[in-house]
């Protein structure tokens, strides 16, 4: 038991916190500031705690233990189908704990005060679960249920920011989430994200729609284009579509001037209205990207700054402006540009109003389109708090609102995680592949997989879905980037097959070629219309074999046989296994491995296979063999 002195003083340190997160953003409070609020010394303060983060921990300890109490009360299991009586209870304990709650409607910086509020709920949750003697598969989906509703909880408050909360509107507002979780079986033992059972087509609007480099200034709506595409994009199994840039922008799309008006090059909000609707009913999902990194110079707030300079109330959007230096534009003024270009004006993600602005635009892009996630543009780049903050802003929005990161090197796993993304563009194995393939060594593509995916427990990606690859909008045409014609099937066929998700460029379904010495308008060429030939007839029964089986989408990765030419690899799930053979050589090959059966099924052709006298793979070919 603490004496009276060590509550005294503990006391009075939870006063002053309570007091300066109504005041100040979470991440500005120190040592100093908290003693003097609180009218102690700092020697005081280190008898009780090593560290200002300690200090709050036990503070927000404080906070949830309530909110704990009442979840556990009702118990996990009950949580979704008592949603609306559990909520009440909460807000009815906000609205009469002695003020304790003020911070979560009148902090300044709502967000990180709430993510905070989250993490400890669910923290502390987990840890009272641990002592029911739950199984690994229990645990998770507890976490999922936790996860779910805390997240439910804390983003209406987010959404309706500093505003009082009634029963009346919290209670309208679980019931409609608790009826979209019963309707999409969220809470069954198959809960997924739809993105991890998809295949993605890649549109870059600008290109795909003939619109000029340079911004005119014309309205012309291009964009109904993609309508005529619709037929082509579904009859090859695609069910979700990302979008490069589509904001007015100065040239190329990233570098943006406004992000709620359709660039005017493609047309109007209306006219994407159109697009966007047509493409949900036909059962395709809707990616954007998220330029959240930097703007254009033609962006408002910029323009503002050129024109102010000092005075303008804008200067702090952006990172580190020397208004005694000058830009390669002589604007009398430097900033900083994304990886030295200066018409892509770096933003300043650690600035409220900023947040405020890019969080506001997604929820117009939600409410005026209904899209189902983000694509984010240099991901690498951006802030990590902004990312975490992000994650728990569009988990309010939409509860299976998908976000993948741009990322080229490193580990990926510092981005894709249960705080910040979802998925992330797999470069690493997108080199890997056309590599094996020009080198004729298979080695290298799967040593690559077995590193991110592989039996052992240290592989770094298990569990997760990238996005997989062979060609975007950034680099050269895979048929342009392979040495040999007869690899192009192969490839996407690996990809395919392979971990991951994946992603096909327009244009490249029918083998289109660009290079990305030709420059970046070559790579996002214009078509007149979509062409069918045996490339793309292969892509479509590749997309349907993926999207139909459990094993590719979420099955684990075994490496069965492999030589320079050749690779087989094992995908299994819950008892469904599925044998992804490649013979990247002209000549045929036979595969000798124990497969567990005489025979199985291409999900290719729909052909049986025999395993009689080991598996024949004529000279470039793919197999999909279900067991």
């Amino acid at each position: 038991m603490e004496n009276t002195r060590i509550a005294k003083t503990k006391n009075a340190l939870f006063n002053s916190l309570h007091h300066l997160l109504m005041e100040k953003d979470i991440r500005e409070i120190t040592i100093i500031g908290l003693c003097k609020d609180a009218g102690i010394n700092k020697s005081t303060f280190y008898l009780h705690y090593k560290d200002i983060y300690e200090c709050v921990d036990d503070f927000f300890g404080q906070l949830v233990t309530p909110i704990v109490d009442i979840i556990c009360e009702n118990g996990i299991i009950n949580s979704i189908k008592d949603l609306p009586e559990i909520w009440n209870k909460v807000l009815d304990l906000l609205n009469s704990y002695d003020n304790l709650y003020d911070p979560l409607f009148h902090s300044p910086s709502l967000s990180p005060f709430l993510y905070k509020v989250r993490n400890e709920i669910i923290e502390t949750l987990m840890k009272r679960y641990t002592v029911f003697g739950l199984n690994d598969e229990q645990l998770m989906e507890a976490r999922i249920s936790v996860t779910f509703f805390v997240n439910g909880f804390l983003g209406i408050i987010d959404l309706t920011g500093r505003t009082t909360l009634s029963v009346n509107n919290m209670q309208s507002f679980a019931k409609k989430l608790q009826k979209g979780f019963i309707d999409n079986n969220l809470f069954k033992e198959d809960l997924n994200m739809w993105a991890e059972e998809s295949v993605f087509y890649q549109i870059y609007p600008l290109g795909f729609c003939g619109a000029p480099f340079e911004n005119d200034g014309v309205l012309t709506s291009r964009i109904l284009k993609v309508n005529d595409w619709i037929p082509h994009i579904r009859n090859l199994g695609f069910n979700a579509i990302y979008f490069s840039p589509i904001f007015e922008s100065d040239t190329h799309g990233y570098n943006t001037r406004d992000y709620k008006k359709i660039d005017c090059r493609l047309g109007t909000n209306a006219d994407f209205k159109e697009v966007c609707n047509n493409l949900h009913n036909a059962g395709i999902k809707i990616v954007l990207d998220g330029v959240f990194n930097h703007v254009g110079r033609g962006f408002f707030a910029f323009q503002d700054v050129l024109q102010y300079r000092e005075g303008s109330r804008y200067k702090d959007w952006f990172a580190r402006i020397d208004f005694g230096g000058n830009s390669c534009y002589n604007d009398g003024l430097w900033y900083e540009g994304w990886e030295g270009n200066y018409d892509l004006v770096k933003l300043n993600l650690r600035n409220e109003e900023v947040i405020a602005y890019l969080f506001d635009s997604i929820k117009f892009w939600v409410d005026e389109f209904d899209i189902d996630g983000l694509r984010l543009d240099v991901a690498y780049c951006l802030d990590r708090d902004f990312l975490k903050r992000l994650r728990g802003f569009c988990n309010g929005l939409k509860a299976d609102f998908w976000l993948c990161g741009e990322l080229l090197h490193g580990d990926y796993n510092q981005w894709v995680n249960d705080d910040m993304l979802h998925s992330c563009t797999n470069y690493e194995c997108y080199k890997g592949m056309f590599s094996s393939f020009n080198s004729m060594n298979m080695f290298e593509i799967v040593h690559s997989l077995l590193r991110q995916f592989g039996p052992e427990n240290w592989t770094l990606y298990k569990g997760k879905h990238l996005l997989s690859f062979v060609d975007n909008h950034d680099v050269s045409r895979i048929a342009s980037t392979l040495n040999n014609e007869n690899h192009l099937p192969l490839i996407y066929a690996l990809s395919f097959g392979m971990p991951g998700i994946p992603c096909v460029y327009y244009g490249s379904e029918w083998g289109a070629k660009a290079h990305k010495s030709e420059g970046d308008p070559a790579l996002r060429a214009c078509f007149d219309a979509p062409i069918d030939n045996d490339l793309s007839a292969l892509i479509g029964k590749l997309a349907n074999a993926h999207k139909n089986s459990k094993a590719i989408c979420y099955g684990d990765f075994k490496s069965v046989v492999l030589t320079n030419h050749q690779c087989v690899f094992e995908r299994n799930c819950d008892g469904e296994r599925v044998f992804v053979a490649i013979n990247a050589s002209g000549d045929s090959y036979t595969a000798h491995f124990d497969a567990g059966a005489a025979t199985g099924t291409d999900l290719i052709t729909g052909d049986i296979v025999s395993f009689e006298g080991g598996l024949n793979l004529p000279g470039y070919s793919a197999k999909y063999i279900k067991m």
